[in-house]
C-alpha cells in the first residue's frame, strides 16, 4: 500500500512539474516580435551571357545558405529594357530565391524615395 502511494506521489509530481515548467519557461508565441524575411538586392547591370553565369553562381551559394541569413534576392532591372526583363525574369522561373522587380516597383516595395535617379 506504501508502494501504491509513493507511486502516485510521484506521478503527481512529475505531472505537476511538466505543467509549471510549461507555464513558466515556455515563453508564449504571441510575445514574440515578427521576424523580417532575409533579403537582397541586386541591380542587373546587363542581358550578356556574363551576368546570366553570375546569377546562376549566386543561385547555386545561396542553395547553401541557411534561410534564416538568405531568403530571397531581389534582381532589379530598369523599367523600359525588355532584355534585362527577360533574363531577370527566367532567373526567378528557375530559381525560387530570386524575384524580379521593376525598379520603380523596387522603389516602392522598399521605400526609396530616390529610386528613378541614376546614382553617381
Amino acid at each position: 500500500m506504501i508502494h501504491l502511494a509513493m507511486i502516485g506521489g510521484i506521478l503527481l509530481l512529475a505531472v505537476g512539474g511538466a505543467v509549471a515548467y510549461a507555464l513558466l519557461a515556455v515563453p508564449p508565441e504571441d510575445d514574440a516580435p515578427p521576424l523580417l524575411v532575409p533579403f537582397a538586392v541586386l541591380p542587373v547591370p546587363a542581358a550578356t551571357p556574363a551576368v546570366r553565369a553570375q546569377l546562376h553562381r549566386i543561385a547555386a551559394q545561396a542553395s547553401w545558405t541557411d534561410t534564416a541569413l538568405l531568403r530571397t534576392v531581389l534582381l532589379v532591372y530598369p523599367d523600359g529594357d525588355a532584355s534585362l526583363r527577360a533574363l531577370c525574369e527566367d532567373m526567378a522561373r528557375d530559381y525560387e530565391i530570386f524575384t524580379a522587380l521593376p525598379r520603380t516597383a523596387a522603389a516602392a516595395l522598399l521605400d526609396v524615395p530616390d529610386a528613378g535617379q541614376e546614382g553617381p
